[in-house]
């Protein structure tokens, strides 16, 4: 049947969010499910409402819908969503690359229902945990959704495509969002920014994407960003935050458009340093600026907060650590208090610390960083982007020249035209492959409106 075939899109374009993070002591009690989080069969059912209704009055997408029965459609999504999050559900629809065979969905198209589920999931307030274990949870197979290319209508490189199903995980089962390798880069179009209550704005033809104003094309607003790799620690010195810092600044500048703090990465800073530079900086921005904070170095969590380690760091007990360390959240509220449009941390500080510095994670304290959630009350759309997943270190490298989660960051950002959201997913796939499964990066997000780096 018709709707069976068309069930899966329903989902797709899900980014996989899993994580440089532990949760410190909430790790200590065990978590209800995501389907009681969701508010179980009632809040899954509302949420599948919206996003459907949204769709359905998306002109870039809404033909694939044309011929649905939509009640049928909207129940066989509730199963599918309830199965996934841990509910008492049975989803018996098709596998992606069945439901989706003769499609023709496109990469626009495949970015578009993105778009729409955001804002769904924002219209429901659901919380970015919740939201990135749900979108985890489901990950759909971009290569099997995915299946038209477009003639060159917007110069981009083309998004990484879906690898076969992961060992032990039978070919239609939900498996997180793996995309693997890059293809040869082939022109596709870009999706256009997000429209309100998922509409095409008026006057603006599908085909003819207009740039938001988080697009090159439109830097009306400005760029700032903090660059910080600190390398050379006495008790640990690490390999590759200095070039990590170095290539990301040039990055910035010169293909990205920002403008960086001192013009230049900072290497290699102590404590006073670091806090004088997160002041000034945080004192440059304005309403509607564009801003990326990044750091590649040492970190550690104690309690819930991610402290990031300059290079005299010299706390000998948990009671010293803020006399000698910033955390990552308190330079998020700062960062914040100037209301930018958009705050993008990027936190590469996950190395394995030193054995004098261990004992000062305290008994929940694992090896990696604490969650973080957007600061409260904050209108800035808010990213935190992660290196690694709980209880694990990032690695520094080995011979890439970069730390592997910086040097895939760069790979997978320097796509022209490519939303961030989806890019991240690039990310997390390079990473995985270059360390063979064992990091894998996490992201934070409240996000609203598609933003691109160049």
């Amino acid at each position: 049947m018709e709707w069976k075939r068309r069930l899966a899109i329903g989902v797709l374009g899900l980014v996989v969010l899993a994580g440089c993070v532990t949760t410190g002591e909430q790790m200590a009690t065990r978590e209800k499910p995501l389907y009681d989080r969701l508010d179980g069969k009632p809040g899954i059912t509302a949420v599948v409402d919206d996003f459907i209704a949204r769709v359905a009055a998306d002109r870039r997408i809404n033909r694939f819908f044309a011929n649905t029965d939509i009640p049928s459609f909207k129940a066989k999504l509730v199963d599918q969503l309830c199965e996934a999050s841990g509910g008492p559900c049975k989803y018996t629809g098709k596998d992606m690359k069945t439901a989706h065979a003769g499609m023709g969905v496109t990469d626009a198209e495949f970015n578009a229902l993105v778009e729409d589920l955001m804002v769904t999931l924002d219209k429901f307030k659901v919380p970015e945990k919740e939201k990135g274990e749900l979108l985890g949870a489901l990950g759909p197979m971009k290569k099997d959704i995915v299946t038209r290319e477009v003639p060159s209508v917007v110069v981009a490189q083309p998004l990484a495509q879906q690898g076969s199903t992961p060992v032990g995980n039978p070919q239609g089962q939900l498996t997180p969002f793996l995309p693997t390798q890059r293809p040869s880069p082939s022109p596709v179009v870009v999706a256009q920014p997000l429209a309100q209550q998922g509409s095409t704005p008026v006057g603006n033809p599908p085909s003819q994407p207009t740039p938001s104003p988080s697009t090159p094309a439109a830097q009306a607003q400005p760029r700032r960003a903090l660059v910080i790799g600190n390398t050379s620690y006495p008790q640990s010195p690490l390999r590759n935050p200095g070039n990590d810092a170095r290539a990301m600044a040039t990055f910035l500048a010169k293909e990205a458009g920002f403008t960086v703090y001192k013009g230049r990465a900072l290497l290699d800073v102590d404590r006073p340093t670091l806090v004088n530079a997160i002041s000034d900086f945080a004192d440059l921005i304005r309403r509607g600026d564009i801003v990326v904070f990044y750091f590649s170095g040492h970190g550690l969590e104690r309690q819930g907060q991610n402290y990031l380690i300059p290079i005299n760091f010299a706390a000998q007990n948990a009671a010293q650590l803020p006399y000698e360390a910033p955390t990552a959240q308190d330079i998020q509220k700062q960062l914040v208090a100037g209301e930018p449009d958009l705050m993008m941390m990027i936190l590469d500080a996950c190395r394995d610390l030193p054995e004098e510095f261990k004992s000062l994670r305290g008994r929940a304290g694992g090896r990696g960083l604490g969650f973080m959630s957007a600061v409260a009350g904050s209108t800035a759309q808010q990213v935190i982007m992660f290196a690694t997943a709980p209880g694990t270190v990032a690695s520094d490298g080995g011979t890439l020249g970069n730390g592997t989660f910086t040097h895939c960051f760069l790979c997978s950002f320097q796509q022209p035209g490519l939303d961030s959201r989806i890019a991240f997913g690039d990310v997390v796939q390079c990473v995985l492959e270059k360390t063979n499964q064992e990091q894998s990066p996490f992201l934070v997000t409240s996000q609203r409106q598609r933003f691109v780096f160049k």
